[in-house]
């Protein structure tokens, strides 16, 4: 804070003093985000085709979706059209004891603690009647993979495994768009800052991002869409015994974006891919000749299972170099 005012008074001295054109080159001035700007600047159409969607966001009792438990969860209505997002709607966030200790570290980054929520909980009926309201086209949550399994696990009963889900994170190309792929860092390369890790903070917040706009004037909210209703496939890897727990094996992995997950006693290594990529071949065959795999079990998805453990039918494709 002590520093914040440091800078705020090197600002009002050169405000003070210099021209706009010059104190815009040493200061960038973020506004916070708010339904009511965001609001003030999009209107509905009036016309019929405007679809509806749901930003969810957690806060959880630590860092990893397979262990940890939610302490907070919020959702907010947005109204988008083939133009990108028009407004803003309902929205609610809500407190839960799941009966387990808030580790630490996880304290430290959204603030709540025992007493915070101690007593407090959430009816999956609740989060239903929310949803239900009207039609769902699309449930967006920024880093889906995450904020998916706990919600289904959680609030089973809310209807959220029905729904045909997106991830704003993965299904935005940030780099193409000269951009990271960090909430907070997109909304302030965007001119905005809120209360991070707060789950309400953030659906605004991912709202926000996904009104960015492409060389071609078209919003993220739209590629998103696009990418997102493509057919999907999962690729599991089936590792050479000797490559696993492998340094230099993991690195590789990485750098294709395989990623790891414990599921019972097996230890996969997977990607999402659209189906018919032609980096699937690619990835496979780089994988192959470098010894790493033997073959792939290949899965389709449905976009109501994205994000989940839920495959659909798969086959098994032996590997060989060429």
């Amino acid at each position: 804070m002590e520093q914040n005012q440091d800078v705020l008074k090197r600002f009002l001295s050169q405000t003070a003093t210099d021209s706009a054109d010059t104190w815009l080159e040493n200061f960038r001035v973020l506004e916070k985000v708010s339904v009511e700007h965001f609001n003030d600047y999009r209107s509905t159409p009036k016309d019929g085709s405007v679809r509806r969607g749901i930003i969810l966001d957690v806060e959880t009792t630590g860092r990893t979706s397979k262990a940890e438990s939610v302490i907070q969860l919020a959702l907010i209505e947005f109204f988008f059209h083939d133009d990108g997002i028009k407004s803003l709607g309902e929205f609610d966030s809500a407190l839960h004891d799941p009966g387990v200790p808030i580790e630490p570290r996880a304290t430290n980054v959204h603030g709540l603690n025992g007493g915070d929520i101690k007593g407090k909980s959430i009816n999956p009926a609740d989060i239903k009647d929310f949803i239900d309201r009207q039609k769902v086209d699309v449930v967006i949550a920024h880093n889906a993979s995450f904020d998916r399994p706990l919600v289904e696990r959680e609030f089973w009963g809310a209807g959220l495994n029905t729904l045909p889900w997106a991830c704003s994170m993965r299904d935005v190309d940030w780099n193409a768009r000269g951009k990271p792929e960090k909430l907070e860092l997109l909304a302030h390369s965007m001119g905005y800052w809120y209360g991070a890790h707060d789950a309400l903070d953030d659906v605004i917040a991912t709202a926000y991002i996904l009104t960015d706009k492409s060389a071609d004037g078209r919003q993220a909210i739209n590629e998103l869409i696009r990418n997102s209703l493509k057919p999907k496939v999962i690729i599991r890897l089936d590792l050479q015994p000797h490559s696993v727990g492998q340094d230099h094996v993991k690195g590789m992995l990485n750098s294709y974006g395989f990623r790891y997950q414990r599921r019972g006693v097996e230890h996969w290594r997977f990607r999402e891919y659209n189906e018919g990529d032609k980096e699937i071949d690619r990835h496979l065959q780089a994988l192959t000749e470098a010894g790493v795999v033997k073959g792939a079990w290949v899965y389709s998805q449905r976009p109501e299972d994205r994000f989940t453990d839920r495959l659909g039918a798969s086959t098994y494709q032996r590997l060989s170099s060429r």
